[in-house]
């Protein structure tokens, strides 16, 4: 809104050459003897802003402010007969403050909605560039949109019985790419159990061990953490019970395969323990946990990783 500055009027409240009668200027417009009231000449009662000036947009609705008199603390009194019509003029005033209220509210809806519509444009322009999976579209709807099978109808495929229930090992099998032969994969992998993971000559530069809690580990850490443990020393009866050794169909340099140890604690557990842990002369028999070995197309070992151990009755 415009904010001008207003004239500076004499203390006394006259302006001079003028005797209250003639044209004032100001900040607010012009104001003269006809816009006030008939009867009541005197412009230092009333605002000095033409109503016309203030619908027309030349003049604020803070500028509508009363004409000082020469004292601030005191205001001087209306001209005799002058009420009614101070009563008219302030109704005047009153219309015309709501009707600029009205236009502001009006213009502010108007802000309001042009943002609105600025904001949707703006969501729809960074909708339509995102990713499909980023705007909630799955796998199947983008296959669709792709005109080809799903993931999963694709899965149900060649070497599937039952619309994908159950795998075809054998066959699957039969088309490995990996150079080492099924066959020969497990014969490595018992060969590497035997001796044990951490002390066979066969780790890979990048072999990494994970566990439950534990992992990954390099080479080197996983060697030490072996013989720190020491094992076969705290259960020197222990059996591993390995079984269940098995390429995997899927990914044809893994092997899996399946223990069940069991042994007797006739040896003193030290690790890292400030006191080692004597004996009990207990029987510990652990239940199933399926573990795998990855092998590279050296035949050396790249991973090992060993799943949770089941329990049940």
């Amino acid at each position: 809104m415009l904010n001008p500055i207003r004239q500076r009027k004499p203390a006394h409240g006259r302006v001079p050459g003028t005797d209250n009668s003639s044209v004032l200027t100001g900040s607010t417009g012009i104001s003269t003897e006809k816009d006030l009231p008939s009867g009541n000449k005197d412009l230092n009662s009333y605002p000095v802003t033409n109503v016309k000036d203030f619908t027309n947009g030349k003049v604020s609705f803070s500028d509508t402010v009363l004409t000082d008199r020469a004292s601030a603390n005191t205001k001087a009194e209306a001209p005799a007969g002058s009420t009614d019509k101070e009563s008219t003029w302030q109704d005047t005033a009153v219309e015309t403050a709501q009707a600029a209220a009205g236009r502001i509210s009006d213009t502010a809806h108007v802000v309001g909605d042009k943002i609105s519509e600025a904001a949707h444009l703006a969501a729809d322009k960074i909708t339509s560039v995102l990713p499909a999976s980023l705007t909630g579209k799955d796998a199947e709807q983008q296959q669709a949109q792709n005109n080809g099978p799903s993931a999963g109808d694709l899965a149900k495929g060649w070497g599937t019985e039952d619309g994908g229930m159950f795998l075809n090992e054998e066959m699957l099998l039969s088309r490995s790419t990996f150079p080492i032969p099924s066959e020969r994969l497990v014969e490595m992998a018992k060969d590497v159990l035997r001796k044990g993971v951490h002390k066979c000559d066969k780790l890979s530069a990048d072999f990494s061990f994970t566990a439950p809690f534990i992992g990954p580990l390099n080479r080197d850490d996983f060697a030490q953490t072996m013989e720190t443990l020491s094992l076969d020393e705290v259960f020197p009866d222990m059996a591993p019970r390995i079984y269940h050794i098995r390429v995997d169909p899927l990914q044809h340099n893994r092997v899996w395969f399946t223990t069940r140890p069991i042994g007797t604690n006739t040896g003193y557990l030290k690790a890292k323990l400030p006191i080692p842990q004597a004996p009990t002369g207990k029987v510990v028999e652990l239940p199933p946990q399926t573990s795998s070995l990855t092998f590279n197309d050296r035949g050396e070992v790249r991973g090992v990783h060993a799943l949770p151990a089941t329990h049940g009755t």
